[in-house]
């Protein structure tokens, strides 16, 4: 009989070939448009508050799926990304079309992109929000949404989500990794843009990744938030098998699920190939 992933039970071991890894773990969050679509601009600035070179990111999250941005609940990779200028103005070119907009503003130090950190100021994504900040995209035209001086300070998580997967992220020795990115995709190949990512895994290697909706979701972890070409060091999610879904349950919180990784240096020199995946001593 199938075991179910709805609620604590044995540890799960999430796995793909690294063939099939390797090709698509090259995912791009920010989407890329194609010559063919049109295109529109949407333009802004907000305060900086001082903070020298106003390290930040503006981003848009399609509208259409109706999940608003809430960094307080949960983390949306979103459709695209644009780094502020120093004076704190940006510029997001996009396909025609309904998005929410944020910005984050980093005030702590760490990777420009990526999940917001405890102490960097939200801006237009309101905590507890579920209307969002809309804005329209049109053909060939530039959308000024103008300054925006109010935020409020990113203190993680409000509670533990309600919704999503748990876990702890191991290399092959079984040690634990820390500062690793888990994302969630709604296909097996990882070829879609990400659902939600993670914050960076502790020292314990432990992650929290609340989901906004429920269902099966394909879970990958590596350091790079951006997609692309993965850094020769940096780690991926290790496998033998094909890729296993975990079955997140409306409004329950799916625990205790393992992702082992290794550095892509010697997946590439094809040594130290891992071992069978099994649960941890004690947990059946």
């Amino acid at each position: 009989m199938q075991k179910s992933f709805y609620s604590a039970g044995p540890l799960r071991f999430l796995s793909c070939g690294w063939a099939l890894l390797l090709v698509t773990l090259l995912f791009l969050p920010a989407a890329e448009a194609s010559a063919e679509q049109a295109l529109g601009r949407v333009t802004g600035r907000i305060d900086c508050q001082s903070v020298a070179g106003c390290p930040g990111v503006a981003a848009l999250w399609p509208a259409d799926k109706k999940i608003v941005p809430a960094p307080d609940r949960y983390v949306l990779v979103p459709a695209l990304m644009s780094a502020l200028q120093p004076d704190g103005s940006f510029e997001l070119i996009a396909p025609v079309g309904e998005y929410y907009i944020g910005v984050q503003l980093r005030k702590t130090p760490g990777p420009l992109f990526g999940s917001p950190r405890v102490g960097d100021q939200i801006y237009l994504m309101q905590k507890q929000d579920e209307t969002g900040y809309r804005v329209t995209v049109k053909k060939d035209q530039v959308t000024d949404i103008g300054l925006h001086s109010k935020a409020w300070t990113f203190a993680g998580l409000t509670t533990l989500p309600e919704m999503g997967v748990r876990g702890q992220v191991i290399d092959i020795n079984k040690h634990p990794v820390a500062g690793l990115l888990v994302f969630a995709f709604a296909d097996p190949g990882a070829r879609t843009t990400p659902l939600a990512v993670s914050s960076r895994t502790g020292k314990d290697g432990s992650f929290v990744l609340p989901l906004a909706t429920s269902g099966a979701v394909y879970l990958r972890a590596r350091k790079n938030y951006r997609g692309g070409k993965p850094e020769l060091n940096d780690y991926i999610g290790a496998a033998e098998n094909a890729p296993q879904p975990v079955v997140v349950a409306p409004g329950r919180l799916t625990t205790e699920v393992i992702i082992s990784v290794r550095k892509l240096s010697s997946v590439l020199r094809r040594k130290n190939a891992p071992g069978p995946t099994s649960p941890k001593p004690g947990k059946r």
